[in-house]
């Protein structure tokens, strides 16, 4: 089924999505466009964007540094390397 951009977005809107994540889904796929249009791989795409998404919203990236920090600990706690208080 190939739906127009008003459709797509009516169809959106009637699904619970926001204005902001048309918007913001619009911007990534013009995005997209532009890397494929340059030769960037999707990797280096992906990479790009997700290192973007982390500077705008540093709470994020301090909850992830949390997370992978309490794994650690647990692993070297696991392994005998620290010690439980």
């Amino acid at each position: 089924m190939n739906m127009g951009k008003s459709d797509q977005a009516t169809a959106e809107a009637s699904a619970g999505v926001t204005q902001a994540e048309v918007e913001a889904r619009s911007a990534l796929e013009r995005a997209a466009e532009l890397a494929v249009a340059l030769g960037v791989n999707l990797d280096t795409f992906m990479g790009a964007a997700y290192a973007a998404f982390l500077r705008a919203n540093p709470g994020l990236r301090r909850d992830i540094e949390d997370v992978q920090l309490l794994a650690q600990v647990r692993e070297l706690r696991r392994k005998g390397g620290v010690p439980e208080a």
